[in-house]
């Protein structure tokens, strides 16, 4: 998955294994895949009929490009020619021809981190009483097995493999891995967002990107009555740094600060993700774009608190009753044209304004915020006019709009005070979320 690697063999449109061609795919993280092809695999200047393209290594493998697109190509008097793709999505270890196929019973990933933050290995050494005998085994730790939905149960379990080198050394290592299982077969779609939402929940907890490194799906092949697994690859956007892992210490938490609670707190994540994605989105998409301007960071993050006070159910001022007898008495004084134009006008009148839900919120969690930024009333203010400022660039605004460090700070606030929604919608009572923010090692990832 980070690591490039190249695949030469023979190649077919699904739909028209009579017309192959040699060549090779090559993968890049950062670029994702591309075929070159000694020949062409499509008749003429026809469009490009479909977006599977099958190959086979010449090692016997099974590969299907997914998602593929035409980059261009040449061609001879004699009619050979080269032709090249793109493609989205490699699944090594099966040939699909429909889209609908792609239907898979687990999913099993590993991340960057996801060791240090599981913290649990199965290595053991002993050293015999004469000094001379050092003996090294392994059992590998318990499978912790949590069902997430009626279909879906979620596992951290756990691998190794040895390897020697030479005569001097000999390597084992162990690698986590989680793994969704369904009951029944489930399109790969489903399986990346249980994935990426896993992701977010290890970004909180390590309070920097984190992204997967290895994925395999297990697809069950019924004519012969058994799971093949099948090695997934797509282009990254960024390339986890695998050298320099964080250690527990310097996590908001780890697995184990939650391990008793872990049933409980998955299944909060799980079940609450519908409602909570606008905010999720929000949150970690300051995470994973490390080339943000400020500017966009605060907007984004001050969405994410007015989103979440609005999920609440946070929407009227007044009473809604008291509000329509209001606009009654108002619009009864009005010609048709007139009712007309200030129906359109007062479609949010009720709304609460930003001040309103930014209060609310603050309020809530006084006593995490009051410490970081002072006067509740002037932090509220000038997060008002920053972001009515930078929402519609009104000059009167600049002036009481937060710039330049005043606004890398305010942004760092709001970021935790966002983090600290998502912790207690996790399941942290609020006392243990203010004692891990005061007690971090690591502000926020910004």
């Amino acid at each position: 998955m980070i690591e490039e690697f190249e695949i030469r063999g023979e190649w077919w449109l699904g739909r028209s294994p009579e017309m192959k061609a040699a060549g090779g795919l090559h993968f890049n993280p950062r670029e994702g895949a591309k075929l070159e092809l000694n020949g062409r695999i499509r008749a003429g200047t026809s469009p490009f009929p479909e977006t599977f393209i099958l190959g086979e290594s010449t090692t016997g493998d099974e590969i299907t490009l997914y998602g593929c697109e035409p980059l261009g190509g040449t061609s001879s008097f004699r009619g050979s020619g080269t032709s090249s793709f793109q493609a989205m999505y490699i699944f090594n270890g099966i040939h699909f021809k429909s889209r609908d196929d792609m239907r898979f019973i687990n999913s099993s990933v590993r991340f960057n981190n996801l060791d240090e933050w599981v913290g649990k290995y199965g290595f053991k050494q002993r050293i015999g009483k004469n000094g001379f005998d050092y003996l090294v085994g392994y059992k590998a730790p318990n499978r912790i097995t949590v069902p997430i939905d009626d279909n879906i149960d979620l596992s951290i379990g756990f691998r190794y493999s040895s390897r020697p080198q030479g005569y001097k050394k000999y390597l084992l290592e162990q690698e986590t891995v989680i793994s969704f299982r369904s009951k029944e077969p489930i399109d790969y779609l489903n399986y990346s967002e249980l994935t990426f939402h896993f992701q977010n929940l290890l970004t909180l907890a390590i309070t920097l990107p984190i992204y997967p490194i290895q994925i395999k799906f297990t697809y069950i092949d019924e004519t012969e009555n058994s799971e093949k697994d099948i090695d997934f690859f797509f282009r990254l956007n960024q390339i986890p740094d695998i050298n320099n892992p964080v250690h527990a210490l310097h996590m908001l938490f780890s697995l184990k600060d939650i391990e008793e609670e872990l049933v409980e707190y998955l299944q909060n994540w799980y079940k609450k993700r519908a409602r909570l994605n606008p905010i999720v989105d929000l949150y970690f998409g300051t995470f994973y774009n490390p080339h943000m301007y400020m500017q966009t960071r605060f907007l984004n993050i001050i969405q994410g608190i007015e989103s979440y006070d609005r999920r609440l159910g946070n929407n009227a001022e007044i009473d809604p009753a008291k509000y329509e007898k209001k606009i009654g008495r108002i619009y009864s004084k009005l010609s048709s044209r007139d009712k007309s134009w200030l129906k359109w006008k007062l479609k949010y009148a009720n709304e609460p304004s930003l001040k309103s839900r930014l209060v609310r919120v603050f309020k809530a969690r006084k006593e995490r915020i009051v410490p970081m930024v002072g006067s509740l009333d002037a932090f509220v203010e000038k997060v008002k006019n920053t972001r009515n400022y930078l929402t519609h660039f009104d000059e009167e605004l600049e002036d009481l709009a937060a710039h330049g460090g005043e606004l890398g700070g305010i942004t760092q606030t709001l970021t935790m005070l966002l983090e600290s929604i998502l912790l207690e919608e996790l399941g942290f009572k609020p006392d243990k979320v203010t004692e891990m923010q005061r007690n971090r090692s690591r502000l926020p990832f910004y």
